[in-house]
């Protein structure tokens, strides 16, 4: 783990250190949290998602209702990509090439993006199921009436082509800067 934050470390200083012309050329640093050269397992094999769905589950059943209020944190991975859940938890198999290209810039080909934001609404459903299970979880331990529940995204994306996913180029402002937030 150290020397993948010593890599780490290295191609975030690259950024900081570059003259701005030339940081295009450089590794992105603003499509994922870490792992920027990519050494590490890509976290999207079926377990590996399988493993951030069900763990949000066992979050929602260890919701108890205590004496004292209780604060109570989730930060779900969802609906993040690679986009492979459907609506009920369902993962499907999904190999072909990847439509974002080198810096998080989406493909000129109107079909493939288009195909891959239906992918992301159908996730975005998934997670939905899963709110919804939250919500029943607080209704069945008595918590739902009194509980400030907020849900809310770290970001947005963009799904236009040849514009960015996560990074903002103008032409995506309404993708990107556009999260939800809801508060019960």
């Amino acid at each position: 783990r150290l020397d993948l934050l010593a890599a780490d470390l290295a191609v975030l200083f690259s950024h900081v250190a570059t003259p701005s012309a030339w940081r295009d050329r450089l590794t992105p640093v603003d499509n994922k949290w870490g792992d920027y050269r990519g050494t590490q397992e890509s976290g999207d094999e079926p377990g590996e998602l399988r493993t951030k769905f069900d763990r949000f589950r066992a979050f929602i059943a260890s919701i108890e209702k205590h004496e004292r209020p209780d604060l109570v944190v989730a930060h779900v991975l969802l609906p993040h990509n690679p986009y492979r859940f459907l609506p009920g938890g369902t993962i499907y198999s999904w190999r072909e090439s990847e439509p974002l290209e080198k810096g998080g810039i989406w493909s000129d080909d109107e079909l493939v993006v288009a195909h891959d934001y239906r992918r992301h609404l159908a996730q975005v459903a998934a997670l939905d199921e899963l709110l919804g299970e939250l919500l029943d979880r607080l209704q069945d331990q008595g918590l739902l009436d009194e509980a400030l529940v907020v849900v809310t995204a770290d970001h947005g994306a963009g799904f236009r082509p040849g514009e960015g996913h996560r990074r903002f180029t103008g032409g995506n402002a309404s993708g990107i800067l556009s999260v939800p937030l809801f508060i019960k």
